[in-house]
């Protein structure tokens, strides 16, 4: 077998094959899915050679049920001790592990290899190392798991296959996207957004302005609505049933920002500027003249603008139907936050700062993060969750802790709790 252009070929279903041997090829290395690997000399002027192959582990996981679990969207994560696979071990010869490539194998004391489902819809590993117990995952797109099995130690070329029953059966939701005439929306896009291994995924289009998400495994996901000329929607907490929703974006806005000193100057040291609905969402406002900036595809009601200096920062909240803002950024208070969630804490905290006894927010934060750049004056803290019914809105946790900052207390400590 000449090492520069190997000659490959395939079985038939008998098990036969024809190869083109060079002049200079004496070997030949078969190669089967569940079987050890085996080389062949092949003497001058032989035209047939036969391979009887030794069986190795094979590990096969499979999911009983019908088409609607769409098995190809699902990954199997395998983990065990090293080494995973007996050709992992030195003089071995190659094995073929899986008829899929789409793997990644970790290091370390437990080794993981991660694929989804061959064309059959089944996950097949062979030449796995006998005598290791296993541990298998099945997960969805989102990260969700759906089912998990501990799985004894094969024998030596022992084939094995393994059911697994998932916890959930798969959902869809049609989603219709609308302008503020229920017209479609012909050029938007549509994509669920989980922090993730597997980060965001798009919905099939099914007509102009109307999308299918499917397989739908998490109880609770986020989804993202854009579309040019509009401003970007993010609906929150979303779950099926219902299974079908109708989302109507309206035009995006723009907001033009004076950042000013106390005593009225503007700033104009070099400052960055962000404004958004959620970190995820933040535009960069660009500069337009010294001490203001402008934001624009901004989406309408409250925002957060985010501005940071080269020795300060602060944030604010600002509702978009007022199109121009001016923000003292000098502020001396500080309120730094230490948050305690339960643990049944799932959902978005945040923690969230009003003047005395107000009912709109000043600014939220996460907890690490805490507030800055306020005025001195007295403020109420609340520890504050994202509505499930109303995922737009934010609802009030435990009770308000009241801040008073001064020249003599300029910075201070809270604690919140449920």
């Amino acid at each position: 077998m000449a090492s520069s252009a190997p000659s490959i070929a395939r079985s038939d279903a008998s098990g036969n094959l024809e190869l083109t041997m060079g002049s200079g090829d004496h070997q030949v290395m078969i190669q089967a899915l569940g079987y050890e690997s085996a080389k062949l000399d092949v003497p001058p002027d032989s035209t047939a050679v036969v391979a009887t192959l030794v069986r190795a582990c094979l590990l096969e996981f499979m999911i009983p049920g019908g088409d609607d679990i769409q098995r190809k969207s699902l990954w199997l994560n395998l983990l065990g001790e090293p080494p995973m696979f007996v050709d992992e071990i030195s003089g071995k010869l190659p094995l073929l592990h899986s008829e899929n490539d789409s793997t990644h194998r970790g290091e370390g004391d437990t080794q993981s290899i991660r694929t989804r489902p061959d064309k059959d819809g089944r996950w097949r590993f062979a030449g796995l190392t006998p005598g290791v117990p296993w541990y298998a995952e099945i997960s969805s797109h989102e990260g969700t798991v759906l089912a998990e099995q501990s799985v004894p130690a094969l024998s030596p070329g022992e084939h094995r296959i393994v059911p697994l029953i998932l916890d959930k059966l798969p959902k869809s939701l049609r989603i219709h996207a609308r302008d503020a005439d229920r017209r479609p929306l012909e050029a938007a896009t549509i994509r669920t957004i989980r922090p993730t291994r597997d980060g965001e995924r798009g919905a099939l289009v099914e007509a102009p302005g109307t999308f299918m998400l499917a397989p739908i495994y998490a109880d609770r996901f986020t989804i993202q609505v854009e579309a040019p000329g509009f401003a970007t929607k993010y609906l929150y907490g979303i779950s099926v049933p219902p299974a079908e929703i109708t989302v109507v974006l309206e035009p995006s806005r723009s907001l033009e920002i004076e950042l000013i000193l106390s005593d009225g100057s503007p700033v104009v040291s070099e400052t960055a500027v962000d404004v958004g609905s959620n970190p995820r969402a933040a535009r960069r406002a660009k500069l337009t003249m010294p001490g203001r900036w402008l934001a624009e595809d901004l989406p309408p009601g409250l925002v957060v603008i985010r501005a940071s200096g080269e020795s300060w920062s602060c944030s604010r909240l600002h509702d978009t139907a007022i199109p121009f803002t001016r923000v003292v950024v000098d502020g001396k208070g500080a309120v730094s936050v230490k948050a305690t969630i339960p643990e049944a804490g799932e959902g978005e905290w945040c923690a969230a700062i009003y003047p005395e006894g107000g009912s709109q927010a000043e600014a939220r934060e996460l907890f690490h993060k805490g507030f800055h750049g306020l005025a001195l004056g007295t403020y109420d803290v609340w520890l504050e969750k994202r509505a499930t019914d109303l995922p737009w809105e934010w609802e009030r946790v435990g009770k308000a802790v009241k801040v008073v900052l001064d020249a003599q207390h300029p910075s201070v400590k809270v604690e919140l709790s449920p």
